[in-house]
């Protein structure tokens, strides 16, 4: 009790990143994490980076204070968390418009972890038979995915605070499980066709299932670049030819979907990754599978849990009904965990507040900026087109609207590296003045102290030996809120606010481009 009453009168900040892995420490020096983000609001910087992360937002900070405050006087503190972890699944349902579906919530640290919980109920139900992970977008996932649907550990310390050695099994979860990868380009980075994927999917789920195996089917919707694979007509197909001996699970960790499209994917019987951190703008660190209405059954009666999980999740993470699986697992406290939904969960109800008609002309209205901007002001500067979407029936609402938009940029004949990149990412997030050349006019100086955060850069294979590094602005929840805090008819919605951030953005980027030598010194 003492415990969690000394936890709950901590400061918001010291609560965000408790119960997280080593992603999520922050920095003495830069009061960052390793996304670039502060448990604090930075409402001074340019913040488009929703395709990683972000920092949390000053409603959503005051939010949590108040929170803070009502559960110190929520006494008696015993069984206070799976009440609350409770509370946030039927919100999460209502906003979701999944109320009544009969989905259940399984909470996590990070997507990442999410990815753990999944291949353990799929390893659950195909118990005796070898499983095959297929892994979509390979080339456009999460840095620790290919390990956690390996089974192996995916960090050097887990979000318990276990030290464990990246790349080593996870007792219960790596046995008999093999990840076969699809990409979505080739190694020279061209793209490959839609028609191709699917075929390819096709191809390896009825070679694994010939052989006896069981499938997990890792689609995405959408990748670090805002690719969605494969399409419905493919997942139709597989659920018609092989029924129960595949298992679909979405990566829907980035939330740039409709409540149309995650709700179909539930409908068809996939267990959906979701974050509150990407899109939606929450504090890094709150995910969660959905589990559909058809599965939960099934899983309710798993016996055979993995005992490594143990260092991953806590039995308030998985929903009451489920005694079997919750009696493998500790009774231990995440209260980090808990706040950090609560955030997201503020940033959800804000957003879906807001008309749908004008969430779309937002967004629409901000695809358009951004595309103008780098067409017209920024010839060094590269938009990398999006990749053709799969058609199908599904109403996606407003995410009909492109999101993300990885940009590359150019020096003299040649896009610049990865590396390059990722020293621009990392100074566009700080003051500039004393690491630019002091002869900097003005003007320069005003710009190399403006603060902007991006997406964390991706690699792009060019010619199979020399990747480019793309940057992506993004669009989010929280963006879109504030506009509609600005407006309030979307036939006059203004952006002009937004353009000008785009433009600081851009105009930074050219800067600092031009000057990387100084920047690696200062690094040095």
């Amino acid at each position: 009790m003492s415990g969690a009453l000394e936890i709950l009168q901590a400061p918001i900040e010291q609560i965000l990143v408790s119960g997280g892995d080593a992603r999520i420490i922050v920095d003495n020096q830069t009061g960052l994490n390793n996304f670039g983000c502060s448990p604090l609001p930075r409402p001074h910087v340019h913040s488009f980076g929703s395709s990683t992360a972000s920092s949390i937002s000053t409603q959503a900070y005051h939010r949590l204070e108040v929170e803070g405050d009502r559960l110190i006087s929520c006494h008696p503190f015993s069984k206070q968390l799976d009440v609350q972890f409770g509370n946030i699944r039927h919100e999460l349902l209502n906003v979701l418009d999944l109320k009544g579906s009969g989905t259940e919530i399984v909470f996590s640290p990070s997507g990442t972890d999410s990815v753990l919980q999944a291949l353990s109920l799929v390893k659950g139900i195909a118990v005796g038979k070898p499983l095959d992970c297929i892994m979509l977008a390979s080339d456009e996932t999460g840095s620790g995915v290919p390990n956690a649907l390996s089974g192996q550990h995916f960090s050097t310390i887990t979000s318990k605070g276990v030290l464990v050695s990246k790349g080593n099994p996870i007792a219960g979860l790596e046995e008999g499980v093999t990840v076969i990868p699809v990409a979505l380009r080739t190694q020279h980075g061209t793209p490959i066709s839609l028609e191709d994927i699917d075929q390819v999917i096709l191809d390896t789920v009825t070679s694994s299932v010939r052989k006896g195996h069981h499938v997990l089917l890792q689609a995405m919707d959408s990748s670090k670049l805002g690719a969605r694979c494969p399409s419905v007509k493919c997942l139709e197909e597989i659920k018609s030819r092989f029924g129960d001996e595949v298992n679909v699970v979405v990566d829907a960790c980035q939330m740039r979907l409709s409540r149309s499209r995650l709700r179909w994917h539930l409908n068809q019987g996939h267990i959906v990754l979701i974050s509150g951190s990407k899109f939606f703008a929450g504090p890094p660190f709150s995910g969660a599978l959905l589990v559909p209405k058809v599965m939960s059954g099934i899983i309710s009666k798993i016996e055979n849990f993995p005992t490594g999980l143990s260092d991953y999740s806590n039995a308030c993470d998985w929903p009451v009904s489920w005694t079997n699986i919750r009696s493998h697992l500790p009774t231990n406290e995440n209260y980090g965990q808990y706040f950090r939904w609560a955030a997201a969960l503020h940033e959800m109800k804000t957003y879906y507040a807001i008309p749908l008609e004008f969430r779309t002309v937002a967004l629409k209205k901000f695809e358009e900026m951004v595309n103008q901007q780098i067409e017209v002001r920024f010839p060094h500067i590269f938009l990398i087109p999006e990749l053709d979407q799969p058609i199908d029936e599904i109403d996606d609402e407003e995410m009909c609207n492109r999101t993300i938009f990885p940009i590359l940029i150019r020096q003299q004949k040649y896009f610049i590296s990865f590396t390059d990149a990722t020293s621009i990412y990392k100074a566009l997030n700080q003051n500039n003045i004393s690491t630019l050349p002091h002869a900097l006019s003005h003007e320069e100086r005003m710009l190399a102290a403006e603060i902007c955060h991006l997406g964390q850069p991706v690699n792009v294979s060019a010619d199979g030996e020399n990747d480019f590094g793309a940057l992506r602005i993004c669009a989010s929840a929280g963006m879109v809120s504030n506009i509609w805090a600005r407006n309030s008819d979307s036939r006059s919605l203004n952006i002009d606010h937004e353009k000008k951030e785009i433009a600081a953005v851009l105009d930074k980027i050219e800067l600092i481009a031009r000057h990387l030598p100084a920047v690696y010194m200062k690094a040095a």
